[in-house]
């Protein structure tokens, strides 16, 4: 439901079939459920979800789903610890919690070459990007960003965050840049070796987009464009 949910939202932008390819469903499936009446379940859930993102924009984006669910019941609007869980997952709502081991790639093995070689300029558009991951300490814990810049116009064209360093932190950025810029040509993605840009879970969506990645070096900060950017 999330995902025919997701193309629905972005079907105008991003258009049905790839959106489909890319999420593994079938167009058949998507075009049946549109078909189908609002249950009162998923009204429900909409009521809610909407109540949980104004929560989480108050809290500043730092409530995680026991805070939200406790300030559900002092509005006296009742439903279990896991429906705010999962709707929170399904709107992309994070709080900020304790740090956790932020782990890193073996510095001498990649899954491709570096395609970069510290030649941080682009002809055109959508040729390069480059992406990286960094963290905030918050007065709820560590909260990472993950963003993804065009190197041609020195712009970010996706961003990501979580209170975990994980490959949907990283994912969900590189999505966002492909639903924002649309690109028709060869797009190479260059970062460091970090364990979530050498994840198998993102090594096949960027496979699935069409994606040629690169690699610099494990952890460097001259290495990735992004570090620059941001300074």
């Amino acid at each position: 439901m999330t995902r025919f949910r997701f193309v629905s939202d972005h079907a105008e932008l991003y258009g049905v079939k790839r959106l489909c390819r890319v999420l593994k469903i079938s167009r058949s499936g998507y075009y049946d459920w549109l078909g189908r009446p609002v249950s009162l379940h998923a009204q429900r859930d909409s009521e809610l979800g909407a109540l949980i993102t104004e929560i989480h924009t108050r809290s500043r984006t730092t409530y995680g789903s026991p805070r939200i669910h406790a300030e559900l019941r002092r509005l006296n609007e009742r439903c279990s610890k896991k429906r705010v869980a999962r709707l929170m997952a399904s709107n992309g709502l994070v709080g900020a919690h304790a740090r956790r081991k932020w782990r890193r790639g073996r510095p001498d093995v990649a899954p491709a070459p570096d395609l970069v070689n510290r030649d941080f300029s682009a002809t055109r558009p959508d040729e390069i990007w480059a992406a990286d991951v960094t963290q905030f300490w918050t007065s709820e814990g560590w909260l990472y960003f993950a963003g993804v810049i065009d190197l041609y116009s020195r712009r970010v064209v996706g961003w990501s965050m979580s209170s975990s360093p994980d490959a949907d932190l990283v994912t969900c950025a590189l999505l966002m840049g492909f639903q924002r810029r649309r690109p028709d040509e060869k797009l190479i993605h260059h970062s460091d070796r970090g364990a979530v840009y050498t994840s198998l879970a993102f090594g096949n969506r960027a496979a699935e987009l069409g994606v040629t990645r690169s690699f610099g070096s494990t952890g460097d900060c001259y290495d990735c464009e992004l570090n620059r950017a941001a300074a």
